[in-house]
């Protein structure tokens, strides 16, 4: 793909268990830039989210990536009440220490989350509010590329930011 003059940028969305192992490659074959799903810091609870036998360390796989100059790196998380929104702050605090945007997604209760209900839907304006006991949040343009539907902002110093996806509580769907 890379030697396709028209082709100016490649992404990857993944769950991130084997970038440490495959980040050199993948940049050396012309991957610029990573959409990493991360539901949880732990690897245990990303394992039970998942609901099978996947365990990984989603901060040692973004500074694997991060280390062989793959950018910009998003990690995306779906924000569930009682499951995994104790970590809110967690991710935010990633964005202090690294050039990472991290993007919080509301949950949609829908295909295989069906079995959740509105009693697990965080808010973005509760997600950020969490995040703000971190620092005040200025808007922010987010990374160069590839953005959709997010609202990004940034902590004091911090080289990376947080953004939101707000599917149930804001229309977004104009901005996908």
């Amino acid at each position: 793909l890379r030697a396709v003059p028209q082709i100016e940028d490649i992404a990857l969305s993944t769950n991130g268990a084997r970038l440490p192992e495959l980040a050199p490659r993948l940049r050396d074959a012309g991957l610029d830039r990573i959409n990493m799903s991360a539901d949880s810091l732990r690897p245990d609870r990303i394992a039970a989210i998942a609901r099978r036998n996947l365990r990984f360390e989603p901060v040692a796989a973004a500074v694997a990536a991060e280390a062989v100059g793959i950018a910009p790196i998003k990690i995306n998380v779906v924000v569930m009440r009682g499951i995994n929104d104790d970590e809110i702050k967690d991710f935010g605090r990633l964005t202090l220490e690294h050039p990472w945007h991290v993007r919080f997604i509301e949950l949609m209760p829908v295909g295989e989350m069906s079995g959740l209900t509105w009693e697990h839907v965080v808010p973005s304006d509760e997600v950020l509010s969490r995040i703000a006991e971190l620092g005040t949040l200025t808007p922010d343009g987010g990374p160069a590329r590839g953005n959709g539907p997010v609202k990004y902002y940034r902590l004091p110093g911090a080289p990376g930011s947080v953004g939101v996806i707000t599917p149930m509580t804001h229309t977004y769907c104009a901005s996908c």
